[in-house]
């Protein structure tokens, strides 16, 4: 008989209480799911983590981008600058170049007249001599 009452308790712990030796702490409640359901919970699981070192490495790559940009807009900003000096020193190279023409302009009609003057002068010359040498 005594076997029997210990086959009987054990048999009740077993069925009344079938998670509860599993179970660290007792006051928890126990959650069962299917085999069909834990296999997803295990996908979907190993998904979730694939997506997270994916959206950190997007993060990542999203701050090298913002910080070309940064450097891509001081570099338009310097170019920018450089395009203004340039159009300032073509400005002031045309007015130098204005100036220069005007000043060989100057100096061609000085050594042109010049030029005519001392023509004339032997040209002058020339016709006196002439005149004198048919006189």
């Amino acid at each position: 008989m005594r076997n029997w009452v210990i086959l009987l308790l054990t048999n009740l712990f077993i069925f009344l209480f079938p998670l509860s030796g599993f179970s660290k702490n007792q006051n928890e409640p126990v959650i069962c799911f299917s085999e069909e359901t834990a296999k997803r919970m295990v996908v979907e699981l190993e998904q979730c983590r694939i997506t997270n070192k994916q959206i950190e490495a997007l993060v990542k790559e999203n701050q090298e981008l913002m910080k070309q940009i940064q450097y891509l807009k001081a570099v338009i900003e310097l170019q920018k600058k450089q395009l203004q000096i340039s159009k300032e020193t073509i400005e002031n190279l045309q007015k130098i170049i204005k100036y220069q023409n005007e000043a060989y302009k100057r100096v061609y009609k000085k050594t042109f007249f010049d030029k005519i003057k001392e023509n004339g002068l032997f040209l002058s010359l020339g016709f006196l001599i002439g005149i004198a040498i048919t006189l």
